[in-house]
């Protein structure tokens, strides 16, 4: 056993700045037992960055749908002008409002880009307050700050959302908008927050970033509020080869602001004033975004029978809680996330048996440095609090393979003990 500590000590000097081999120094540290499979999983992963099942496969995901998007891209590649390919682009933003049932979609640069011009053509700035959830990817946040307002945080409930019955206690006479994130693809109770909104003439905008798809009641998320708003990053159900973005709206007031926001051709003083950089989406994008489109029920239906497959499994085993879904909500299972007893140590396990788990989010944002000056203590969200020191997401990309489903279920019932 000795010769393969030196082996990979010596490897691990080589790649000492590498994610995965900091890892197993912790582990090292920590004086766990290493086996000799854990550490060829640790040699593998630390020199190559591969995984036995990776969380994502964007190639296998792409793989998928490679002729539509050749297809595409063979349409693309013969424009011979910027006005052919802003009317390609058109295409994508009509299919996708298509799609949504609405009047508006209009391509931005980013999902984060989608949410700060849509509460920016909402007048939202200094002074101003949006209520949200801690439990987010920091972009949802960081948009609300970037137009100069002031994040203002609410507990999520046992579905990992913004709870709506603690949204009223928290809104002030400088309260504009709600903006509730659909995350990881489960449905916010869009219905109680639209009551609420609609009882104190508050905008929404729904952060559906994550949530191609997903539906309350037979009714697509992002249709619900003033504005939904969507990212096209390569993770997302629906991704491009980069940062991408989509406002969706039937307010044609509201399109208008935006698209005089996002179009570098702009240039009025209400324009200049707002401080604001060209953000379009690059037309590259959309050989990809459209075929992926065209596909997404499928996509879905096959990420919902792998979240069967997790749920069937786990359901009877105590130390683990399957997502919680609210009644008529149809998740779309951007990611498959669940509760788990002693997370860091199931997490470490799937590392050394080559399974890529993540966690979504390891920080709450009220308890990051970035956002210290909104003055939030550490149990002000108990909920939030509890949660994210036991969540882990498991790979649920729809290019994986049954076996691949079936190994994960497997090695997670040999950690705790479960034949």
């Amino acid at each position: 056993m000795r010769k393969y500590e030196i082996v990979f000590k010596s490897l691990a000097k080589v790649v000492k700045n590498c994610w995965q081999a900091r890892k197993l120094l912790q582990l090292e540290n920590s004086r766990e037992s290493i086996s000799l499979q854990a550490m060829r999983s640790y040699i593998k992963q630390a020199c190559g960055n591969t995984w036995d099942i990776p969380y994502d496969n964007y190639c296998a995901e792409n793989a998928l749908y490679l002729k539509g998007i050749q297809e595409e891209m063979s349409t693309l590649l013969v424009l011979e002008s910027a006005i052919d390919c802003e009317e390609y682009l058109r295409k994508f933003e009509l299919a996708f409002a298509k799609y949504y049932g609405v009047l508006y979609a209009l391509g931005v640069s980013s999902g984060t880009a989608a949410l700060a011009l849509t509460l920016g053509a909402f007048d939202i700035g200094e002074g101003d307050e949006v209520i949200t959830t801690p439990h987010t990817y920091i972009a949802t946040a960081l948009a609300i700050v970037d137009v100069g307002a002031r994040p203002v945080f609410v507990d999520i409930g046992e579905d990992f959302n913004i709870d709506p019955l603690k949204i009223e206690e928290k809104i002030s006479s400088r309260t504009k908008a709600i903006l509730p994130v659909h995350l990881y693809g489960n449905p916010c109770r869009m219905d109680q927050i639209m009551e609420i909104a609609q009882k104190y003439n508050l905008a929404v905008v729904e952060d559906a970033c994550q949530a191609h798809g997903a539906s309350l009641d037979g009714k697509k998320v992002g249709t619900f509020g003033n504005a939904g708003c969507f990212s096209f990053h390569p993770s997302k159900i629906i991704g491009g080869m980069g940062d991408g973005g989509m406002v969706i709206t039937s307010d044609k007031k509201l399109a208008q602001r935006i698209i005089k926001q996002k179009e570098p051709i702009h240039h009025d003083t209400e324009v200049l004033k707002s401080r604001r950089t060209p953000a379009c989406l690059d037309p590259i994008h959309v050989p990809f975004l459209i075929t992926k489109l065209q596909h997404i029920r499928e996509i879905i239906e096959r990420r919902k029978k792998i979240a069967a497959m997790y749920n069937n499994s786990f359901i009877s085993i105590p130390q683990l809680r399957i997502p919680n879904i609210e009644t008529g909500c149809e998740h779309s299972y951007r990611n498959y996330t669940l509760r788990a007893e002693d997370r860091s140590g199931l997490r470490r396990y799937l590392f050394t048996r080559g399974i890529q788990a993540k966690v979504f989010y390891e920080i709450p944002l009220y308890l990051r440095k970035e956002f210290e000056f909104l003055g939030y203590r550490q149990a002000d969200f108990p909920l939030c609090e509890q949660t994210y020191k036991e969540i882990i997401s498991l790979p649920i990309s729809h290019a994986l393979k049954n076996e691949q489903v079936e190994i994960i279920i497997r090695e997670i019932k040999n950690y705790y003990g479960i034949k």
